[in-house]
């Protein structure tokens, strides 16, 4: 057998970067925060073809078993309007409520949507909270964010894959 010599790979670095992550934090997680946006704007634009399915599992059916969006939303409240014409992140309790916040905002606001799904007993889930509120507030008109709880609003959740 020959002795050949393998080459070793570079020493890896153990050491946490020493630089500062509340300068860098905003901006890296407001440009994935963007980026989301911009996937539920698809995801809204989406749901609005949902009128020819014949099943029901987003919501889409009225009282009167018709669809009926304009009932989502209704259910999407003047406090969740409030709150999002103020910059901050609506907390929606309801699949109907859910429904006609992506209703309302892509048929009165025309805005992107960026969701949070969280629970209250995730550690990451309250990580990433002030930044999610902080967006909310910068991006004032422009982006429209919206909470969903978990264990609250388990329907929603689960509609979303979550």
């Amino acid at each position: 057998r020959g002795s050949s010599t393998v080459p070793k790979p570079p020493p890896r670095s153990t050491s946490v970067p020493t630089k500062n992550v509340n300068s860098s934090f905003g901006m890296s997680w407001q440009g994935v925060i963007m980026a989301v946006a911009a996937v539920f704007w698809a995801y809204s634009s989406f749901m609005s073809d949902t009128d020819t399915r014949s099943s029901d599992s987003m919501g889409r059916q009225g009282k009167s078993g018709q669809d009926a969006p304009e009932e989502n939303i209704q259910a999407y409240t003047s406090d969740l309007i409030a709150a999002y014409r103020n910059g901050e992140a609506a907390d929606v309790l309801t699949v109907e409520a859910f429904r006609g916040a992506l209703e309302y905002h892509r048929d009165v606001t025309g805005m992107p949507v960026v969701i949070d799904v969280y629970s209250k007993s995730c550690g990451p889930c309250r990580m990433m909270a002030p930044v999610f509120k902080a967006c909310a507030k910068q991006y004032r008109g422009e982006v429209a964010y919206i909470k969903v709880d978990s264990n609250r609003n388990a329907k929603t959740a689960s509609m979303l894959g979550v």
